[in-house]
């Protein structure tokens, strides 16, 4: 039993990691990265408003669905999203979609510690029936 439980993990993290394979993730400052964060994240927008920081590493891949222009999978990451100036203290968001970065498709999603700035609402969208909202940033 346990020879077969082995097997079916080694093949799950095989599929998941060709899932992630595309487009390098080499970001540098002044890059443009289109995301997508629940509906429920509350994201403060502009020059002034909230950072967002990836930490770790992508661990799955989603169908990003009605949030990407190819309909295809991308890359799911954590961030914490750090308040541009009021004093309020960051949060953590899960499930963060990474679509694209200065337009190309991204498949292995960005390295941890990315940061990015100057937010701009780009409209809702669904990842597997769940609401989303997209962002789009520029690396710092």
């Amino acid at each position: 039993m346990l020879a077969s439980t082995s097997k079916v993990n080694v093949r799950t993290r095989c599929r998941v990691r060709l899932l992630m394979l595309g487009v390098a993730s080499g970001q540098q400052a002044g890059d443009t990265v289109v995301f997508a964060v629940p509906a429920a994240t509350d994201v403060t927008t502009g020059p002034e408003g909230d950072k967002v920081v990836f930490v770790g590493r992508a661990g799955f891949a989603a169908d990003a669905r009605n949030c990407a222009p190819d309909n295809g999978l991308r890359p799911l990451q954590q961030v914490v999203l750090v308040d541009g100036g009021s004093g309020n203290r960051a949060t953590r968001s899960e499930g963060v979609v990474v679509i694209s970065m200065n337009g190309a498709p991204v498949g292995e999603g960005l390295k941890n510690g990315t940061r990015m700035g100057n937010l701009t609402f780009d409209g809702n969208c669904s990842v597997g029936g769940v609401p989303y909202n997209r962002y789009s940033g520029t690396v710092e």
